[in-house]
């Protein structure tokens, strides 16, 4: 009940509330990598405190490392912390393990940032296979520039 809490409160007007109710959670169940994960990706989203977050989210994967919910907490936190070979790592796992537009996107700028561009092109290309009338998709296409561009 308390969790489902968690859930409706919004992580920007909500944020007192919501620290004090994951705090409660994680004092019932330390270990739960549910709860581990939703205070790190809270923490995240509020781009606050995130080297305690990255440390919620790094517990949680040894309890569930193979969740692609929380290595996509993980990966947006590394590139929150502009650690952009770890957040490409994170990603590009999660987005093996389930192939969500937004962990795609994600692991499509780790990857732009950290300048693999050769890799970005290649999940861009997939990503517009798969999901081509996503808008999202048009602010990846930017960062690429045509050939006769790049020749000048």
């Amino acid at each position: 009940l308390i969790y489902a809490e968690v859930l409706l409160l919004d992580p920007y007007t909500d944020r007192d509330k919501l620290d004090k109710t994951l705090k409660q959670l994680l004092q019932l169940e330390p270990n739960s990598p549910t709860y581990l994960n939703a205070y790190a990706y809270t923490l995240a989203l509020q781009n606050r405190r995130l080297k305690e977050a990255r440390q919620y989210a790094e517990q949680a994967l040894e309890y569930a490392p193979e969740q692609a919910s929380i290595l996509d907490t993980l990966g947006y936190i590394a590139f929150l912390q502009n650690d952009y070979e770890a957040a490409a790592e994170a990603l590009g796992k999660a987005y093996e393990l389930s192939h969500n537009i937004n962990i795609g996107i994600r692991y499509a700028k780790a990857l732009y940032m950290q300048g693999s561009l050769t890799q970005f092109s290649a999940v861009l290309q997939q990503l517009k296979q798969k999901h081509a009338n996503d808008p999202q998709l048009q602010q990846l296409d930017a960062l690429i520039l045509p050939t006769s561009a790049k020749k000048s």
